[in-house]
């Protein structure tokens, strides 16, 4: 069950509270939020609206959406890290693992802890037999988490590379 503690940070559900430090985070091109017009929280209004539809979307996918990644060192929103309905013919409606962290936590291991904690949770608590991802081949930065994580490439269109993990088997 969510929030989710690693060692440095936590995963939970966005919450309206979020809202300042989210528009922060993510009103930076570089770190292209995709639901919020033109990738880019323009204002802090427009991130509210994207906010609460997050929440929304909470109710609409049974909990999946992107989750808030906060440092528990300085509480702080630095990304999104969550599960999502895959519905790319390649992966067969299975969950997709999705993460985007703000330019100024790049480089320090936070994708990846957030991204094998959010991967264990499919398996362990959801109980997915297999996780799925994507990423732009040329992001080096994202395909190194993928891989740190476990995931194994299983194909690609020549701009993105797809990625999959099955459940460890315990027996």
């Amino acid at each position: 069950m969510l929030p989710l503690l690693t060692p440095r940070l936590t995963i939970r559900r966005f919450t309206l509270d979020d809202v300042q430090q989210i528009h922060e985070t993510y009103a930076a091109p570089a770190s292209g939020w995709p639901l919020a017009p033109g990738g880019v929280s323009v204002d802090l209004e427009d991130t509210r609206r994207v906010v609460e539809r997050i929440i929304d979307i909470y109710g609409e996918w049974d909990g999946l959406g992107p989750w808030a990644v906060e440092t528990l060192e300085e509480p702080f929103v630095i990304g999104d890290c969550g599960l999502f309905r895959c519905r790319d013919p390649w992966a067969r409606d299975e969950l997709e693992l999705g993460y985007r962290l703000r330019p100024a936590s790049w480089g320090r291991g936070y994708a990846t802890e957030a991204a094998r904690a959010v991967l264990t949770y499919a398996f362990e608590e959801l109980g997915a037999p297999r996780v799925v991802a994507d990423a732009d081949a040329a992001n080096a930065a994202s395909l190194r988490v993928l891989e740190k994580i476990g995931m194994r490439v299983i194909g690609g269109d020549g701009m993105t590379l797809w990625y999959e993990a099955d459940a460890p088997e315990h027996g």
